[in-house]
């Protein structure tokens, strides 16, 4: 991954990356750049590939956001929201967000918008999971769907929703059922209602990604209003040549 890249407000990019480093120097590098904090918690990790894929996850991010910052990825320093998501102390226009799925990671950043994101790996999933998360005009309409096209419904829905809450910082304390968002094959990504905020839907555009074979995804940007920024996808090898 490069050390440093220009950032535009015209653009969103989106970072791809495997978690999974065979190369033990590399990996090593990359936890170098972390804090004592980061490094304490990885050596908490019982499953050697989760304390693995930990690591590659942060010393990537780290790696990255100092590409933006103009700083060195061990000068990082990280905020916590009041519900614990992370926000780059300095500079603070830059918004990011992190996501990993089995081997796969994406970081989003912006620097002009909220922004959250998710990916998630495509599997089955218990019909009455919707039940459990969804508001209830997703659960009708996912209800309305034939079998084979309920599942890439379910997670795109899915994964927008996780984005939004994402972007939000809010975490749990904004209930998924509380929001609903677009899902149908053919219906522009977005948010539909919100039960607190009846303006919502004119403030949130999504971006839906397909990182990965076997893999669903999704970004979320609170613009107010603005043209949603164009999408920038990055992954290892473009980020070696640049």
């Amino acid at each position: 991954m490069p050390s440093a890249h220009q950032a535009d407000d015209s653009f969103i990019d989106l970072w791809l990356f495997s978690r999974d480093i065979p190369d033990q120097n590399e990996h090593s590098q990359l936890a170098a750049h972390l804090s004592t904090e980061e490094l304490e918690r990885s050596a908490r990790f019982l499953d050697p590939q989760d304390r693995h894929r930990y690591v590659v996850s942060r010393g990537r991010l780290r790696e990255i956001l100092s590409g933006y910052a103009s700083i060195s990825p061990q000068q990082i320093q990280f905020r916590y929201g009041e519900h614990g998501k992370p926000y780059l102390r300095d500079p603070a226009s830059i918004s990011f967000n992190l996501s990993h799925s089995r081997h796969l990671a994406a970081i989003a950043v912006s620097t002009q918008f909220d922004v959250g994101v998710d990916i998630e790996r495509v599997r089955a999933v218990r019909p009455n999971l919707p039940e459990r998360y969804f508001s209830a005009p997703e659960i009708a309409g996912l209800a309305e769907l034939e079998e084979d096209a309920w599942q890439d419904a379910f997670f795109r829905c899915w994964t927008r929703k996780e984005a939004f809450i994402k972007a939000l910082g809010e975490g749990m304390r904004q209930p998924l059922k509380s929001f609903s968002v677009t899902f149908r094959e053919n219906e522009p990504a977005g948010l539909t209602w919100m039960a607190d905020d009846a303006e919502a839907p004119d403030k949130w555009a999504f971006i839906d990604l397909a990182p990965a074979p076997g893999f669903a995804g999704a970004i979320a940007l609170k613009t107010n209003g603005a043209p949603a920024p164009r999408l920038r996808i990055i992954t290892e090898q473009q980020a070696v040549s640049r």
